[in-house]
């Protein structure tokens, strides 16, 4: 048995230091006081401060980075909120700009990539399934109804990792997919001026992944584009670092198939866990947020579609076959952490005229209205 926050030094940091709460730690610590705070995290093991700490330096760089790329951006700070839900949230506070990722996420998502990859019968291309076992709990007994995660005092969460070590390789490498793109998507909120939208700023400037209630219809369809953007976008941005990646000389010889697979399982079985709920019947156009299936196959297509743009043929023809078969890879290894039968009434929806439709509206929306609405506050220059 591995903790959760330990595992067998895959991932560095620089050596832990408790952070001084310096004015913007303080000014995000006020603007998350309703949703618990700044997590003070200083009181876990050491094993868990370093890995906190290495994925803040992740996050850091990957705003640094766009930064880089659009030098109108403002300075953003990254913090963890003292919350045990799955959520993340955009935000200005008193001027300045602030992501912030509950605790919940970066424990249910490690969570769930160390139970998939655990599990002898998922996941069955990567590494050697025989070393793993087959015997293990459920994530549901692991993460209780909200969903939030219960951690014992010691502020450590046990769990079987994976002991092939190429699978214990992938199921961090997927993580740090999901962890990226949901950091990314967070960066467009802000870069692409989604909290400065009228209907945005009258809500005190804050975007949460979840819990976000327009109170009208007009309201709700803006809403569900901006998502729509922030997913897409995310998704090419992780395809534009993937191109500069192996174009460089010393990573010519990286593996592209196993590259995408990492990045398709990790955005896939991240939108995955949230669950599999239809919108049969339902005014797509008046929901807050596209219904889940919906983003899990727009952010996984998003990746293709820029190869696509790239005019690379090559490597478009297989991001789309291994899309397909990560996507089969996720549905069949879900039931058997989570056991309960598949449902791909969701999926199923996505794929039919219905769905086609709703995803054209999406993109059309996005074109030929939103666009051009957040133009004034954008900070990029271009809104692809």
């Amino acid at each position: 048995m591995y903790n959760l926050v330990f595992e067998r030094g895959l991932e560095t940091a620089p050596s832990s230091t408790a952070l001084a709460w310096s004015p913007m730690i303080t000014k995000f610590h006020d603007a998350m006081r309703l949703y618990g705070g700044r997590l003070n995290h200083e009181h876990l093991e050491e094993s868990g401060i370093t890995l906190i700490e290495a994925y803040r330096t992740r996050a850091e760089r990957l705003i640094a980075s766009a930064r880089r790329d659009h030098p109108r951006l403002p300075a953003i700070h990254f913090d963890y909120v003292n919350n045990n839900s799955l959520n993340a949230y955009a935000f200005k506070w008193g001027g300045d700009y602030f992501i912030g990722i509950t605790w919940g996420a970066f424990t249910i998502l490690r969570l769930l990539f160390m139970r998939m990859l655990a599990d002898k019968n998922a996941l069955l291309t990567i590494g050697d399934p025989n070393r793993e076992g087959n015997n293990l709990l459920p994530l549901d007994k692991m993460i209780t109804i909200g969903p939030s995660v219960q951690l014992p005092s010691t502020g450590r969460l046990v769990v079987g990792a994976p002991q092939d070590p190429t699978r214990l390789q992938f199921a961090v490498t997927a993580f740090e997919t999901a962890f990226s793109f949901l950091i990314r998507h967070e960066i467009t909120h802000i870069l692409h001026g989604h909290l400065s939208h009228p209907l945005v700023a009258s809500t005190e400037a804050l975007l949460p992944e979840f819990g976000w209630q327009p109170k009208t219809a007009s309201a709700s369809s803006t809403r569900q584009v901006l998502e729509y953007d922030a997913d897409r976008y995310a998704s090419i941005g992780l395809a534009k670092s993937f191109m500069s990646h192996i174009s460089t000389a010393q990573n010519n010889s990286i593996d592209h198939r196993a590259f995408m697979t990492e990045t398709f399982v990790g955005i896939g079985s991240m939108f995955r866990l949230f669950g599999d709920a239809s919108a049969s019947g339902l005014d797509l156009g008046t929901l807050p947020y596209p219904p889940v299936r919906y983003r899990q196959y727009i952010s996984m297509t998003g990746f293709c579609d820029y190869l696509n743009m790239a005019a690379n043929k090559t490597l478009f023809e297989l991001s789309q076959a291994v899309f397909t078969e990560s996507f089969a890879a996720i549905e069949n290894a879900f039931p058997n952490f989570t056991k309960v039968e598949p449902s791909i009434e969701g999926l199923n929806e996505v794929l039919s005229a219905n769905g086609r439709r709703h995803i054209q509206w999406l993109f059309d929306e996005w074109q030929n209205r939103v666009k051009g609405e957040l133009l004034p506050y954008s900070f990029a220059k271009f809104l692809s």
